[in-house]
């Protein structure tokens, strides 16, 4: 079973106005990230440094954990965002993004990592949740290997705002 679940944080986050004089419109993704269902409270709320929006989980041969990905609009008026996805080479583990929920899960993996997910439009203040990061043990990886997953949520309209949150995950 899962144990030695710590959760930590880190983010990066720039908090600064788009380009253009006198521009009163902020673009600011914040993104969340949650072990589920271990931990029913998302990390990285309005997180500022830079162990602000990490999990970490351990996992035994064959088990899988589902990661709970979310991201707010915290800026000052309707946004949308770009996710990418990006895991450290591991033969130890399985990586899926899916979108959806139970049961209904949809791949989309292969969209994440070449960061082609856009975000419905997201008003101020609001989250949108309905990605997650499934990793699974696999029988050949070694004890002790380990797996760092880093999605970072981009603003479509400032490409220069962006919020990233990590999952580490090792073997047992």
């Amino acid at each position: 079973m899962r144990t030695a679940i710590a959760v930590a944080l880190a983010a990066s986050l720039a908090w600064t106005t788009p380009a253009g004089a006198g521009s009163s419109e902020t673009y600011l993704p914040d993104g969340w990230i949650r072990l589920h269902p271990e931990s029913p409270a998302w990390h990285g709320d309005n997180a500022l440094t830079d162990s602000a929006e990490t999990v970490k989980a351990k996992l035994e041969k064959g088990e899988t954990i589902r990661i709970d990905l979310a991201a707010q609009n915290d800026g000052n008026t309707v946004d949308q965002f770009f996710m990418k996805g990006e895991c450290s080479p591991s033969r130890a583990f399985r990586i899926t993004f899916t979108t959806g929920g139970r049961p209904g899960f949809t791949k989309i993996t292969a969209l994440v990592k070449t960061g082609k997910i856009r975000s419905p439009e997201i008003r101020p203040g609001h989250r949108m949740n309905h990605y997650q990061l499934l990793a699974k043990r696999l029988s050949r990886g070694r004890s002790g290997a380990s797996l760092t997953c880093s999605v970072t949520y981009t603003s479509a309209t400032d490409s220069t705002k962006s919020d990233t949150v990590i999952a580490r995950i090792s073997a047992r």
